[in-house]
Order: structure tokens, then C-alpha cells, then sequence
């Protein structure tokens, strides 16, 4: 039996705002001493800007001054309940909708994101997920090491990941099915052109209130457009 995947990214698709600045944000608000960690971050930024550093660099920076050694079993906790204000209050019903669609039609529901699994894990458990994939990040035994543990889950390395959880698409042996079982129909959601890859892998691309440059590759390559976030106040 063949079966079907839902692939979903998550900031600016799943949500409207970026989760990891919102979490950052949240860490800072419960632990405001951490702040003193966050001084250089400012010039960082503008170092990262200046001299074109890839972003992997700067989210570091930010992890090691927010929450860089923090214990795991109390980061866990706080990213838990940080998963449930977000889920509560920045998940449109036509992203509930399209989840509860694929559901009910048997699909794997697979949350797709470059942000830390400590909080993405959190979120797709609090919304039925079947399967997370995303950057993961290091730990020297119970306390957060500030590295990623692997590659950061972004543009190739998502369909690399995706296609180990997937199987073959041909019906060849490689892959996460068993028995080398091809997958079935793979839509994926994203709203960022970043995510083109992920759109010309899936077999039904959907582009989510894209940004601009993704608005326009849609148009040119034939993906749906679908709006699930308002637009911006000006």
C-alpha cells in the first residue's frame, strides 16, 4: 500500500511570525539576566550583513547568548509550554484545516522546519504530527552545547532528510519505507522561495501567503497559492 505525505514547513507557513525570534524572545522574558549574553549580538547582525556570513553562524550566535548551556530537562519544559502558546495563538484555521484534510485522507503529517528541535518537536506533538524533522542541536550531557548536532535542516538538506523518512519515490529499495515501498502523493507547504527545492520535489506544491519572490516563482512554475495569513497592516 502506498501511502501519502503532508509536508508542512513552519515559520511563515504553519505560523505567520518566525518562531525561533519569538522563542528567543520568550527565553529572554523568563530569564532577563540572559541579556547580559546578548550585548555583542547587535554587532554580530551587522557583521553577518556586512560580510555576507551564512546564517547558520548568526542563529548560533543567538542560541549560545539566549539559552546556550541551559539544563535539558528544564529547556524541554519551558519549550513545552512555549509550543502551546504558539499553537494557540498563531495557527490559522486554514492551516488547521488543511492538517485535519490530510488526516482524515490517511496521509503522514510531516512538520518540516531549520529551527531547534527542543521547541519544533514540542509543536508538531501539540498538533498531531506523525513525524518532525528539523535542525537538531547538541548537547554536552544534560546541558545545551550551543552546536547543531548534523547539518542545519535547510534547502537540500530538508529533501535529503525527507527522502531518508519517504523512501524511494521509483520503487527502489533505498529510503525510510519498508521494503523499499514507494511513497505515495507528497504535498508539501512552504511560503518561502528558499523552499523551491522542497516544492519541485513534492508531487502537489502548494506556495503558503508567499513572499514575494516565492509569489512569482509560483506563478512561473504552476504551484496552488493559497492564503492563510493577512496580509501586513501598513
Amino acid at each position: 500500500m502506498s501511502t501519502g505525505y503532508a509536508v508542512f514547513d513552519l515559520d511563515g507557513t504553519l505560523t505567520s511570525k518566525d518562531t525561533y525570534k519569538r522563542f528567543l524572545k520568550a527565553r529572554l522574558k523568563a530569564r532577563p539576566w540572559r541579556a547580559l549574553h546578548c550585548a555583542a549580538l547587535p554587532w554580530h547582525y551587522r557583521v553577518a550583513v556586512k560580510n555576507g556570513r551564512d546564517h547558520v553562524w548568526l542563529k548560533l550566535k543567538a542560541l549560545n547568548a539566549v539559552v546556550g548551556g541551559s539544563r535539558r530537562e528544564e529547556l524541554l519544559r519551558f519549550a513545552a509550554g512555549y509550543a502551546k502558546d504558539v499553537v494557540a495563538t498563531d495557527v490559522p484555521a486554514e492551516a488547521r484545516a488543511a492538517l485535519l484534510s490530510h488526516r482524515e485522507a490517511g496521509d503522514q503529517l510531516v512538520l518540516c522546519s531549520a529551527s531547534f528541535d527542543f521547541y519544533v518537536e514540542a509543536i508538531g506533538e501539540a498538533l498531531g504530527f506523525d513525524h518532525v524533522v528539523c535542525t537538531r542541536a547538541a548537547w554536552d550531557g544534560d546541558r545545551l552545547a550551543g552546536r547543531i548536532d548534523g547539518e542545519n535542516c535547510f534547502g537540500d538538506e530538508k529533501i535529503r532528510r525527507l527522502t531518508a523518512l519517504v523512501g524511494s519515490r521509483d520503487g527502489g529499495q533505498e529510503g525510510g519505507q519498508e521494503g523499499g515501498q514507494e511513497s505515495g502523493v507528497i504535498t508539501a507547504y512552504t511560503d518561502h522561495h528558499s523552499d523551491q527545492p522542497l516544492l519541485d520535489w513534492s508531487d502537489r506544491p502548494i506556495a503558503v501567503s508567499p513572499t514575494e519572490r516565492m509569489r512569482k516563482i509560483a506563478l512561473e512554475r504552476g504551484y496552488a497559492i493559497e492564503d492563510w495569513h493577512a496580509a501586513p497592516a501598513f
